[in-house]
């Protein structure tokens, strides 16, 4: 996982997949730790087909999947609306005769 400016985040996991057969799927969620939430996050999945007899990965390619989102850090954001809701408020009673 890599945030802003490909910093990285988070840490590499290792997943044992069930034999899958063609048209098969396996659905899994892992959680990231640790990562604030601030702009552009970018995650990357690689599968490594591997033979079930052979301990050494197969001939096949690994597949690669990337997914990015845009993270929002709420709390920087609830503290800047605080900050001008008390600045606005401040500057009104100042004006106030």
């Amino acid at each position: 996982m890599s945030g802003p400016f490909g910093v990285g985040l988070g840490r590499a996991a290792t997943r044992r997949v069930p034999e899958l057969l063609p048209g098969n799927a396996y659905t899994f969620t892992d959680r990231v730790r640790g990562v604030f939430p601030a702009g552009p996050l970018t995650a990357t999945l690689k599968l490594s087909p591997q033979d079930g007899m052979d301990a050494s990965p197969g001939a096949a390619r690994p597949t690669v999947r990337t997914a990015g989102w845009w993270a929002t850090p709420w709390t920087a954001v609830g503290l800047v609306v605080i900050a001008v809701a008390a600045l606005l408020v401040l500057r009104r009673r100042r004006t106030r005769p």
